[in-house]
């Protein structure tokens, strides 16, 4: 046959196929323009750990006024402890947890719980050291999931790090390890996350490296780093910022980028960093001055309370409210501020800082029992130790006159004067110094603590390393002031949304491999180099499958030819990055039945009895089919039949004069939800 002929025959199989049905039709999702006025909603960039022990907990609050901002959220909820076998303990009745679990669903933000390893040191360990009791773990917390509807689940096991002892890791990490990958897999089974939460690693052997970042780094959907507490015996930063840097650096080279969540405190310390002393050595006053009122006894107490105790805390919501508690009152008698707290930033650090320093002049209550030695109306009494004897203290023992007071002593002599001759001989006679003396110290104290601007710096680093985002130590303590730049950084730095179209025929032959073609588009433009995955569902199943996999060209497309043997959906999916946000699209196909024709290939005699038969797939007895011959009124039916057992219907028809050439189709009916399908052939005659 002649090229035009093959032509010619190529057209009217087409403008037969047309005639059975629909045309093959293209969906495409369509992306909005490239000038829409819409933003892009901002990037959901923070996460955290907080108490939500009720619905109207500063927890909540924070949620659920910043809703568009959380990625996901860990209630502290459960403990996991041990009582001749692991249990997973919950801090609050399942009546709060369903309660609050239905508040945190209402923002539409995914709940992942926290468990903290409540053990004793080493047990955990020893948990996940034997096959059978970490087998038995992972099914508990998997039940504890699936049970109470959860996204998924935060591991905080801490005390590997703290409680356990260095000389333990090396045998607890690839325990550690086998874990989290046991526990991911069947989490990941049942749809659902886990978010592992560890302290810092510096390189692979330095740092906390029982937590084998490489090695959990597949496994887990979140890594968040607790990356604060920098400085927690001593006065120092909570969270440096060239440190916090430095671990996220680190990170990325362990785990995916766009799982890291770096840890950023809602919280400062507020450390007593000296103390000097006058009077009496070593010690401060403890009541007011004497003559003071019940107001400023009050106060004297109060501020000195403060002041004297030792390392403080104080949530970065109420930062405000404890520098002004610090010189409250200042106004009391015998309280002098040398330093008043004022709040400066610190540009190494990138936190809030601020000094106290105040001098307290009081009396405290003072007791010295000792013996002495003195002759007969003397005043002069010669004892074995002054301790912290002060003048003006009352003295009484045998042979000393009632109202008798010290009005000096020798330290080194250990000479003391009193202020009455003795009434007797003194030898080795118990003696007893009481009283209120007057004291005077000066304390002083360095904060540090991380605000607005503090989390505003770290966010940053979202964007410089690709990260998942922060993750905040806890909602419902930070400053509330965080939120408002907080959100327009995170409107800059918003993914674009990534439209997905998917193009199918409406239907597809059974067994037949047709072309599927992904075009990825974001912020309007084609996106190259984008992997791309195909999934199919069968009509009636709930489960994908994955069929294949490829890569975008420059044009942001992707041809594939996938094939069917019944309905159902495909379904195109493209993984996000830090830029563009990911994208699926769904496109449901009718099965149309497969026809097969057999029959002579070769040239025939001329009125020759000629058998064509028809295989029709999938296999449906008794489904009608007829034979057409093609005409020039189009095509004309010749003849019916249905189909037998093993889904075939012979024709008979007679051969064409000598060189001509016929053209026949067989058409199987739409039949039992099955879209009608033609085959075709061309009878020779020589």
């Amino acid at each position: 046959m002649s090229e035009h002929g093959r032509s010619t025959v190529r057209r009217r199989i087409v403008a037969g196929i047309a005639a059975l049905g629909a045309a093959v039709t293209v969906v495409v999702a369509t992306p909005a323009p490239a000038g829409a006025a819409t933003p892009p909603a901002p990037r959901r960039l923070v996460s955290g750990w907080g108490y939500f022990s009720s619905t109207g907990s500063s927890a909540m609050a924070s949620l659920q006024a910043n809703k568009d901002l959380f990625s996901d959220v860990s209630p502290f909820w459960y403990s996991a402890t041990w009582t001749g076998s692991s249990v997973i303990k919950p801090a609050y009745s399942q009546a709060t947890r369903d309660a609050v679990l239905s508040s945190i669903k209402a923002t539409g933000v995914p709940v992942l719980p926290s468990i903290t390893d409540g053990m004793p040191a080493h047990r955990m360990a020893a948990v996940l050291a034997s096959g059978s009791t970490r087998t038995a773990f992972v099914n508990q917390i998997v039940a504890t999931v699936t049970t109470e509807g959860y996204d998924g689940i935060d591991l905080d096991f801490e005390r590997f790090a703290f409680s356990d002892g260095q000389s333990t890791w090396a045998s607890t990490r690839p325990s550690w390890v086998a874990f989290v990958k046991q526990l991911s897999a069947a989490l990941h089974a049942k749809g659902k996350l886990l978010s592992i939460t560890t302290p810092p690693l510096y390189t692979p052997t330095t740092g906390y490296w029982v937590y084998d970042w490489a090695g959990i780094g597949g496994a887990v959907d979140r890594l968040r780093v607790m990356t604060y507490d920098y400085s927690v015996s001593k006065a120092g930063p909570i969270s440096p910022f060239a440190w916090v840097e430095k671990v996220a650096a680190f990170a990325v080279t362990q785990v995916a980028a766009g799982k890291v969540q770096i840890g950023v405190p809602a919280y400062g310390r507020d450390w007593r960093t000296g103390t000097t002393y006058a009077g009496v050595t070593g010690l401060c006053p403890t009541t007011a001055p004497t003559g003071s009122n019940p107001s400023e006894i009050a106060g004297f107490a109060d501020s000195l309370s403060v002041l004297s105790s030792g390392t403080r805390a104080f949530t970065a919501s109420g930062a405000a409210s404890y520098v002004a508690s610090l010189t409250a009152p200042a106004a009391s008698r015998g309280v002098k501020f040398v330093t008043k707290p004022v709040v400066t930033w610190d540009p190494t650090y990138k936190e809030r800082t601020f000094a106290t320093s105040a001098q307290y002049s009081g009396t405290r209550y003072e007791k010295v029992a000792t013996t002495g030695t003195a002759a007969i109306a003397t005043k002069a009494v010669t004892v074995v130790s002054t301790g912290s004897l002060v003048n003006g203290l009352s003295v009484t023992g045998a042979g000393i006159q009632p109202g008798t007071t010290v009005t000096s002593f020798n330290a080194t002599t250990k000479v003391v004067t009193l202020s009455l001759p003795t009434t007797a001989a003194l030898t080795a006679t118990p003696l007893t110094f009481s009283g209120d003396a007057p004291a005077t110290c000066t304390i002083s104290r360095r904060a540090y603590f991380d605000d607005a601007s503090s989390v505003a710096a770290r966010a940053t680093l979202v964007a410089t390393y690709h990260l998942r985002g922060i993750a905040e130590w806890t909602v419902g303590g930070e400053a509330a002031a965080q939120w408002s730049p907080l959100r327009s950084y995170a409107g800059t730095i918003a993914p674009n949304p990534t439209a997905v179209g998917l193009s199918v025929p409406a239907y597809g032959a059974y067994g037949r491999r047709f072309s599927a073609v992904v075009a990825l588009t974001s912020a309007g433009l084609p996106v190259a180099g984008a992997r791309a995955a195909l999934y199919w569902r069968r009509s009636g199943s709930t489960a994908w499958t994955l069929l294949s996999t490829g890569v975008t060209g420059s044009n942001g497309r992707l041809a594939l030819a996938p094939a069917i043997t019944s309905g159902g959906t495909f379904r195109a999916s493209v993984a996000g990055t830090f830029d563009r946000l990911a994208g699926t699209a769904d496109r449901g196909i009718a099965l149309q039945s497969a026809v097969g024709i057999t029959g002579p290939t070769a040239a025939v005699r001329p009125a020759t009895r000629v058998v064509i038969t028809a295989h029709f797939a999938p296999v449906r007895l008794g489904q009608p089919s007829k034979l057409q011959v093609y005409t020039r009124k189009g095509w004309v039916t010749v003849a019916t039949s249905k189909a037998k057992a093993f889904g075939a219907s012979a024709f008979a028809v007679r051969s064409p004069a000598k060189g001509v050439a016929v053209q026949y189709r067989v058409v199987a009916a739409t039949y039992q939800g099955i879209i009608a399908g033609a085959g075709y052939i061309t009878l020779r005659s020589a």
